[in-house]
């Protein structure tokens, strides 16, 4: 990680969930938020931007938020979205058929990021490989192998959708504090 990382200086640890299609990106915000919170994710809507937040306290007591689009979305919307964020957190859906559709939205991601001033791995950067149950076989490293990301600068979680939320977001909030630190 090389880029200019003085907005993880302080204020809440702010980060940025995309995923595959909106209801991979629902699942796992609303499993954080019955983790961590037990509130459910305030949804805000802007035309046809739908925006789900979650807060919570962190393992350190700081103040955390996870922001996810819910709906496909312009591009100037993902702008906005990785605009100030700390941490992306990107939801793969690992069904063979979503698979190009995933790469899609994460180069759209990744272009994103560079209009606002980061290279996406320039931040931490997690991939969670989400909806295993619903694809026997799936294998996290054949998936890795075809995305090509360095596995020294992503960290990777598989989850079923029955469980969203394996602690792949605490592991991102680690990250950005020791980064602080």
């Amino acid at each position: 990680m090389n880029a200019d990382l003085t907005s993880l200086s302080g204020g809440p640890v702010r980060v940025a969930v995309f995923g595959t299609h909106s209801q991979a990106v629902a699942e796992v915000l609303a499993a954080l938020a019955a983790r961590r919170s037990g509130i459910p994710p305030e949804v805000s809507e802007v035309g046809d931007l739908v925006l789900a937040r979650v807060s919570w306290k962190g393992e350190e007591g700081q103040p955390c938020i996870a922001r996810g689009l819910l709906e496909d979305h312009h591009p100037a919307a993902i702008d906005l979205a990785l605009r100030e964020v700390d941490a992306v957190l990107f939801v793969m859906d690992v069904q063979p058929d979503q698979l190009r559709a995933g790469w899609e939205k994460l180069m759209t991601v990744g272009e994103s990021s560079r209009r606002e001033g980061f290279e996406l791995l320039d931040r931490p950067f997690a991939l969670q490989y989400h909806g295993d149950d619903r694809h026997p076989g799936f294998d996290p490293d054949q998936l890795d192998a075809w995305l090509g990301f360095p596995h020294d600068r992503v960290v990777r979680g598989v989850t079923s959708s029955a469980q969203a939320d394996q602690g792949l977001m605490d592991q991102l909030v680690g990250w950005v504090t020791k980064l602080r630190h």
